[in-house]
């Protein structure tokens, strides 16, 4: 009989503690521009030139070129 109690506690404990799901996760990250806001913002509204400052960003003619090499 405490054999059976033990095996129902710990299925109880086990399926409660799930329950809970994955503890929450905080992820801080900064970079650190100098340059004025003013400046910055003006940088990064200018979307045709973003290849300049984020190099995985591609300009429509490298976008292009790229899909007429996997045809």
């Amino acid at each position: 009989m405490k054999k059976f109690l033990a095996l129902i506690a710990m299925a109880v404990f086990s399926v409660s503690a799930a329950a809970h799901g994955p503890t929450p996760q905080k992820i801080d990250d900064r970079i650190i521009i100098k340059a004025e806001p003013a400046q910055a913002w003006a940088m990064i509204k200018d979307y045709k030139k973003a290849s300049k400052y984020k190099k995985k960003v591609l300009t429509h003619s490298e976008y292009s070129h790229l899909k007429m090499a996997e045809k």
